[in-house]
């Protein structure tokens, strides 16, 4: 059982780490007007924000999403050991 918690929760943070700047690209290309486009593919993007703002602004947020992808993810996992009957 120790071993399938240390796996979520390495997946956990992995995804957390991993998607976080890339939702600030996509907050990027969604803000932007169609006549002053400054941000076109997400690796120039992400190179961008980290310039201009520094690396941190990639992880703006990153506490708020981990909470409440931690939260979503868990009551899914019971869910799915209550449907399936999975003892622990």
């Amino acid at each position: 059982m120790a071993d399938a918690q240390n796996m979520c929760l390495s997946m956990w943070v992995a995804v957390n780490v991993m998607s976080t700047p890339s939702i600030w690209c996509l907050c990027r290309f969604q803000s932007q007007l169609p006549h002053a486009r400054k941000y076109k593919h997400v690796f120039p993007t992400l190179l961008t924000i980290a310039r201009e703002e520094g690396p941190r602004a990639l992880y703006r947020g990153f506490l708020p999403k981990a909470v409440r992808l931690g939260l979503g993810q868990s009551s899914e996992c019971r869910c799915w050991l209550l449907r399936y009957d999975v003892s622990c």
